[in-house]
């Protein structure tokens, strides 16, 4: 799992969304993961917070949905510089190293989307109710784009 944790963690153009659910207790539910010693039911209870607040985001439990709204709801550099690109009639250029680290990090962000119930229910050793999200597997690097499109 640390390489999950990893990858969020390495977001620097979109670190805001590290502070945003369900980021934040997705995080939690990592860094428990990969803590030794740590006891099953704290692991449990950090996943089920996890679920938790991705329904609390998506009615229907999709966490790709949940990133893309974060992702859209991002105040970030590179949306500010698109959107100052575009006041200036496009004299005002956007950096290229912004513009390839942006395009970077939306890839992440696309990875850590597809993540599913599968995927992080393989670390919890528990023969009981495990409470389950889908991924619809949104590719949030084309609504981003779409969204900055759209605006100024």
């Amino acid at each position: 799992m640390s390489e999950v944790l990893s990858k969020i963690n390495s977001l620097a153009i979109f670190r805001d969304v590290r502070q945003k659910e369900p980021f934040q207790s997705l995080i939690t539910f990592l860094e428990r993961v990969d803590e030794v010693g740590v006891p099953q039911e704290k692991i449990i209870e950090a996943y089920s917070e996890f679920v938790g607040s991705v329904y609390e985001i998506s009615s229907d439990g999709d966490f790709s949905e949940c990133v893309k709204r974060a992702v859209l709801d991002s105040d970030n550099p590179y949306r500010t510089a698109c959107i100052e690109h575009k006041k200036s009639g496009g004299n005002q250029n956007i950096s290229a190293l912004l513009s390839m680290m942006a395009d970077n990090e939306l890839k992440v962000l696309d990875e850590i989307a597809s993540l599913s119930y599968p995927d992080l229910s393989k670390y919890i050793f528990y023969d009981g109710y495990i409470p389950q999200f889908k991924s619809s597997g949104l590719h949030i690097s084309k609504s981003y784009k779409s969204m900055l499109d759209r605006i100024a």
